[in-house]
């Protein structure tokens, strides 16, 4: 199967455009693959490469995707074109409690970006900005067709090589099948 999207949005915290293509393949031993190219248009766009494999065991899903942005401006001459590039990486786990509305999980991700000031300063050094984050979710069923799920999660960015952010997010959610 396949995920086909185009949006659009006047926002300034959206993109302008923003269009998807991942195809996924199921393969033996229960393993899912899929491949994709998202393209996010802000005042200039990006395209990202993405690939994921992900498995059902038990009551487990387990999945780890990676998403690469290329850099096809060579702004900094010292620097070869993986470094000029983002990647980011997510694991995600699941355990599934009596059925598939009814789990507990974890993920966690990390990332590297170069600094972008530097590559329009065209400073010889280039350095790497990291981002990390863990969470943790969890989804029972509240009365009825209602499910309540609750999630918390902590990120530590770094958006300059002197300052780092720390984020702690928690959420919880009232859902309905229909």
């Amino acid at each position: 199967y396949a995920d086909l999207i185009i949006g659009t949005s006047q926002s300034r915290i959206f993109p302008e455009q923003n269009y998807v293509a991942e195809i996924y393949q199921k393969v033996p031993w229960g393993f899912e693959v899929s491949g994709g190219i998202r393209y996010l248009k802000f005042t200039t766009g990006t395209t990202i490469y993405t690939a994921c494999v992900s498995n059902y065991f038990s009551n487990y899903w387990l999945m780890f995707r990676v998403f690469f942005n290329p850099r096809t401006d060579n702004t900094v001459s010292d620097a070869s074109f993986v470094q000029n590039s983002s990647q980011t990486y997510f694991v995600r786990m699941r355990r599934y409690i009596s059925d598939a509305d009814h789990f507990v999980g974890i993920r966690m991700g990390y990332g590297e970006s170069p600094d972008d000031r530097r590559l329009l300063s065209k400073t010889p050094s280039l350095v790497k900005l990291t981002t990390w984050q863990i969470g943790a979710e969890l989804q029972l069923r509240a009365f009825g067709r209602y499910f309540i799920k609750g999630d918390v999660n902590y990120a530590n960015q770094e958006v300059r090589t002197d300052v780092i952010r720390q984020r702690l997010t928690m959420g919880l959610q009232l859902k309905t099948n229909f």
